[in-house]
């Protein structure tokens, strides 16, 4: 009786055992779709007009602004320029 159930055990492990039926399938779905991994850097850095000079930071900051929260496509260097000339 024992050896029955031994060898009832091991073919329900083999039966169980391909990872390609429908639980296999989704986790592989799921890993593929899994999204990108940013580093914290990346994320704070996101959406932020970064300061290339010593002395440009109101440039910078003015140019995120203008950039991400009203929509005008200018550049650090360009609103430096403007500042300069006023």
């Amino acid at each position: 009786m024992r050896k029955i159930l031994t060898l009832g055990l091991f073919a329900a492990s083999l039966w169980m055992a391909p990872v390609s039926g429908p639980l296999g399938g989704a986790i592989a779905q799921a890993s593929e779709r899994s999204p990108t991994v940013r580093s914290l850097k990346e994320l704070r850095q996101h959406n932020v007009v970064l300061q290339q000079w010593e002395l440009s930071c109101a440039a910078a900051a003015l140019a995120t602004i203008l950039r991400y929260q009203y929509g005008v496509p200018v550049t650090e260097r360009s609103v430096a320029l403007g500042l300069i000339d006023r």
